[in-house]
């Protein structure tokens, strides 16, 4: 087969027509089509991302606008007989809370008791760890 695109594409047989050794059109409209697919994929992902900006940027305005307008949520400005008046209060419930008492354990009716304690040898420290060998 010579280099033509078949039958049909370039309106000939085998070999002899317009394309006669060279490539045939690709299916996207040959190489020098690629750039320009690329070039609209290039452009329309641009757009796509002013768009994305875009709204990105009235959401971010919409919620300026409501935390701006939302007084309820603006904290008022303290005056300073206020916040000493706070102060105060938070110390005079610290002061109310009582101290605790020092932990305090009863082991004297564990110490009274007479079980026998197990003395460990030097020689029984390796076989602490035995897995059941004598």
């Amino acid at each position: 087969m010579g280099g033509g695109g078949g039958p049909g594409v370039w309106g000939g047989g085998e070999g002899g027509g317009p394309g006669a050794g060279a490539p045939g059109p690709r299916a996207g409209g040959g190489p020098k089509a690629a750039p320009r697919r690329e070039e609209a994929r290039l452009k329309e992902a641009k757009e796509s991302l002013a768009r994305f900006l875009e709204d990105a940027r009235a959401l971010c305005q919409r919620q300026l606008d409501f935390l701006n307008g939302n007084t309820a949520a603006q904290a008022a400005p303290a005056s300073e007989e206020a916040v000493d008046a706070a102060v105060k209060s938070i110390e005079a419930s610290v002061a109310r809370i009582p101290d605790e008492p020092a932990p305090q354990i009863d082991i004297s009716p564990v110490m009274g008791e007479r079980a026998p304690r197990q003395t460990i040898t030097p020689d029984d420290m390796t076989r602490l760890f035995n897995m059941g060998g004598n």
